[in-house]
């Protein structure tokens, strides 16, 4: 119950903050499920392949990588 409040309570913090006029989003926990997955996916590649973390995540494609297969966020 608690990772699902704080989730919401993120979501809702992010919604406040991108467009605050919007009192109501759409909210998935599989979404934030998929989004940590898809985090600890990428890490691990980078370290695994001994990558530059600095140069992976200021590429403009890896917030897409980030949120891959999401529902909606």
């Amino acid at each position: 119950m608690s990772a699902l409040n704080l989730a919401k309570y993120e979501d809702q913090l992010r919604s406040t903050q991108n467009e605050p006029k919007l009192s109501l989003s759409t909210f998935s926990m599989a979404s934030y499920k998929r989004v940590a997955f898809n985090d600890h996916l990428l890490e691990r590649f980078i370290s695994m392949l001994d990558l530059n973390p600095t140069l992976i995540k200021s590429h403009p494609n890896y917030e897409t990588l980030r949120s891959y297969g999401i529902i909606a966020f």
